[in-house]
């Protein structure tokens, strides 16, 4: 059994014959699943070669699933004029892929002020970054603001979505800071599970409020 890897890994096995044929010989070849390892259509043996053979490259094809090591067989049959060889099956070469495929993301969260005072509005931008290899669908809640709407929720490898909350200061939001969580809750393609957050402040400056001062008149 041969074993290659993802992204592109290749390994290669010899086909020969055990005669010399009196007609060439064409190996048509396939793979079981194509997902995950390819080979040349054919190969012709003849009589320069028979002996010697020729060697066959299998490379791994990267799925960008995280499925994990999976099996691959390349299938053979032979045709020719030669009797003895046409319509001949060949064992199949068996293989395993090895899988290369992380999940992961990262997430930012980011005020568009650091201080603000009572009645200010606050713009809260959050931003996730796809930073694995498997196509990720993506919930994000603010702690603070909840459900954050975002641009996309399928995000592509390398790929990055956004999203903006408003926020306006309360009295009760006093002394401060303002803090707030973001937590994405990830999903790839066979269910894998991920999870990230970020976390922001926002300081209270003093609280605009009305003074009353008492002045005593009189005696």
């Amino acid at each position: 059994e041969l074993t290659i890897s993802e992204p592109n890994g290749q390994a290669s096995f010899i086909v020969a014959l055990t005669s010399q044929p009196i007609a060439a010989v064409t190996i048509q070849l396939s793979s079981d699943d194509t997902s995950e390892c390819t080979a040349p259509s054919l190969v012709t043996l003849d009589a320069t070669n028979w002996l010697t053979g020729l060697a066959v490259p299998v490379s791994a094809t990267d799925d960008q699933l995280d499925d994990g090591a999976q099996p691959c067989h390349i299938q053979m049959i032979a045709t020719s004029a030669d009797g003895n060889y046409h319509q001949r099956t060949v064992d199949d070469v068996a293989l395993t892929v090895q899988d290369n495929d992380a999940v992961a993301m990262q997430v930012a969260a980011w005020p568009s002020v650091t201080a603000a005072q009572l009645g200010e509005a606050i713009v809260y931008t959050y931003r996730i970054t796809n930073t694995g290899d498997v196509t990720l669908t993506v919930q994000a809640v603010d702690s603070k603001l909840g459900a954050i709407g975002l641009n996309a929720t399928r995000v592509a490898p390398k790929g990055v979505v956004e999203g903006l909350m408003n926020y306006t200061v309360l009295e009760t939001d006093a002394p401060g800071p303002i803090l707030t969580t973001v937590t994405v809750n990830g999903t790839a393609e066979l269910g894998t599970q991920i999870s990230a957050s970020a976390n922001t402040a926002v300081a209270i400056t003093v609280m605009p409020r009305v003074e009353i001062q008492l002045e005593r008149l009189g005696p």
